[in-house]
């Protein structure tokens, strides 16, 4: 399969996902887009904190956000 055809398989997935879990009263979603986190993390560790009631440390969850992490990729070794 394509890179192309890969990303679109992924994203009609995840659009079908998100549409039968907004269709069910049982389930409430937090979309949260990567690169605005990254971007971002003190306002997004806020909107997870609200999400969750509450009672979870903002600050912390900000602090492990890593900008300069972003797009660091490493090989991964193929199986032998």
């Amino acid at each position: 399969m394509s890179a192309g055809k890969l990303a679109e398989t992924l994203a009609q997935h995840r659009a079908t996902i998100l549409r039968g879990l907004g269709d069910s009263p049982n389930f409430e979603v937090l979309k949260i887009d990567y690169a605005e986190l990254v971007a971002d993390p003190g306002v997004w560790s806020e909107r997870v904190n609200t999400f969750f009631g509450g009672t979870l440390d903002s600050s912390a969850m900000a602090a492990c956000v890593k900008p300069s992490l972003h797009r660091n990729r490493t090989a991964v070794p193929a199986l032998s």
